[in-house]
């Protein structure tokens, strides 16, 4: 049931129960078409308010009828975006949320970027928030805390933490610790620390530390170190250090250091290094070097040197190509071991321990 009320904004106050219309073109830019009266700017530098816009027909309805204004226009801006105050009065609904349907209103004036910045909508300058929904734009740095919600875009810089949620487009740059989510999109960048949870596509770079959790799929990059973890998809490339751990799908790339963990399906790629451990399956591949241990399974080849340890069953299949180092290979199954140190290439398919071959002087 639509309720009655009358409601004028202070002139020139940004106030917390004021309404505004967001506008694209001078046009409803979420769900509808209808073009606005605006108000025009004075020489003065006050402005004339836009007409009454015609009362709307019938029952009000959010989403469905009616003049929509809202009280957090962050929560509607998009590019090419401009902000009014709104004066409305008459029959409405919706008074419990962020957003009314009224019988008739009237805009009043352009918001400039200080009065949006007071409603979150960052487009310069340095801004914190701890709480609700803001959004950041060009040169637009925001340090966000507690439960607050920060999209980014253009070339915005966000410091996350505690557990703020971070949704980074275009070239945005995020620095997430504590138990901060991210969500990274384009040319996005993002350093987590701490239980930071990062979830990166398309070409968005990440470098994971402390305990942060990394979801890579497209073409991201992500670079994990400490016991971050990361699960990769797609042709997303991977670096992980320390004790990261590592799950690849997909035509992934992983090289792994340190004692850094893999676990790689698909047509995954990886390349481990001092005493990486690597499970292999589907037709993944590893080159295994230093002190580096492989179980491959399924069809997994394997290239193996140094002091490099492999296990091999169902169809996978290592070649221990270089001169130098003494791999322990064991094979089982059908898993095919294709020796290369010693000229002629010597097959080994016994389900049992290839005893290293001492490589010649």
């Amino acid at each position: 049931m639509a309720s009655q009320a009358q409601h004028t904004p202070s002139a020139g106050a940004v106030m917390e129960n004021t309404y505004y219309k967001v506008l694209v073109g001078g046009r409803s830019c979420h769900g509808g078409d209808c073009e606005y009266a605006l108000p025009m700017q004075r020489e003065d530098g006050t402005w004339e308010p836009g007409e009454w816009m015609p009362p709307i027909e019938g029952d009000l309805q959010l989403c469905a009828a009616g003049y929509h204004l809202t009280r957090e226009p962050a929560r509607w801006w998009q590019d090419g975006a401009e902000c009014y105050a709104a004066e409305w009065d008459g029959d409405y609904v919706g008074q419990h949320g962020d957003k009314i349907a009224v019988r008739r209103c009237r805009l009043l004036r352009r918001l400039d970027a200080a009065e949006l910045a007071q409603v979150r909508v960052f487009l310069e300058g340095s801004h914190e928030v701890s709480d609700g929904y803001a959004r950041a734009y060009d040169s637009a740095r925001v340090r966000a805390s507690g439960s607050a919600q920060v999209e980014a875009y253009d070339s915005a810089q966000v410091v996350a933490s505690d557990s703020a949620q971070v949704v980074a487009y275009g070239s945005a740059q995020v620095r997430a610790s504590g138990s901060a989510q991210v969500v990274a999109y384009d040319s996005a960048r993002v350093v987590a620390s701490d239980s930071a949870q990062v979830v990166a596509y398309g070409s968005a770079r990440v470098e994971a530390s402390g305990s942060a959790q990394v979801e890579a799929s497209g073409s991201a990059q992500v670079v994990a170190y400490d016991s971050a973890q990361v699960e990769a998809s797609d042709s997303a490339q991977v670096v992980a250090y320390g004790s990261a751990q590592v799950v690849a799908y997909g035509s992934a790339q992983v090289r792994a250091y340190g004692s850094a963990r893999v676990v790689a399906y698909g047509s995954a790629r990886v390349r481990a290094y001092d005493s990486a451990r690597v499970r292999a399956s589907g037709s993944a591949q590893v080159e295994a070097s230093d002190s580096a241990q492989v179980v491959a399974h399924g069809s997994a080849q394997v290239r193996a040197s140094g002091s490099a340890q492999v296990e091999a069953s169902g169809s996978a299949l290592v070649h221990t190509t270089h001169a130098w180092g003494d791999p322990t290979i064991t094979v089982d199954g059908y898993a095919v071991w294709v020796d290369h140190r010693h000229g002629a290439p010597v097959v080994h398919a016994v389900s049992a321990e290839m005893v290293p071959v001492p490589t010649t002087g």
